[in-house]
């Protein structure tokens, strides 16, 4: 596993070797960020069920401003301590050990705490396959507001789930890999 493109570009990450934690593979990150767009200068950007975090290292690696990574397990977040800290990137992150469904209403209220505090421009969601989180964590982004108004969302899902309908939110479109899929939206503002 390694940082695919930007000021880190080819250096490796650490990731444990275990079917809990599914690290984006290289072509998927490829595919997410030439979409987004290979400069992502000043962005703020919020890795959910972050895993080793390796979206978000890409994306601070391209010039993302912050990150912010949400994982629940307590080995994705030493992965993603040890990540960051290997790449001297720990001023620029926010690591939280929680739940996605309570940090996502969390990070809203700190949000309206701190009117200085800066709204994600872009969201990488991915959760378990086929536990219902693809729905539930869409619509508490949406319920939350913790986007910008030119907020993105990258999903990455198993074929068989369906995205729910959102009303803040256009699906601009979904790449089929197998069984994984990749849907991207983004805000209506």
């Amino acid at each position: 596993m390694r940082v695919i493109a930007g000021k880190f570009k080819s250096r490796k990450l650490k990731f444990p070797k275990t079917k809990d934690i599914r690290p984006a593979t290289d072509r998927l990150k490829e595919t997410i960020l030439n979409v987004l767009g290979q400069d992502l200068t000043g962005l703020e950007v919020l890795d959910v069920y972050a895993g080793m975090g390796s979206l978000g290292i890409e994306a601070l690696s391209r010039g993302a401003a912050r990150a912010t990574f949400v994982d629940q397990s307590p080995l994705a977040i030493q992965y993603i301590g040890e990540n960051l800290q290997y790449l001297g990137l720990e001023s620029q992150a926010v690591v939280l050990k929680s739940d996605a469904l309570i940090a996502i209403p969390r990070l809203f209220k700190s949000q309206e705490r701190d009117k200085s505090a800066q709204k994600y421009d872009v969201a990488f969601i991915d959760p378990p396959y086929n536990k219902g989180l693809v729905k539930k964590t869409l619509l508490m982004v949406e319920q939350f507001d913790i986007l910008s108004p030119h907020g993105k969302i990258v999903v990455e899902h198993a074929r068989q789930e369906e995205l729910p309908l959102l009303g803040k939110f256009i699906l601009e479109r979904t790449n089929h890999y197998g069984i994984t899929c990749l849907s991207f939206l983004h805000k209506i503002t």
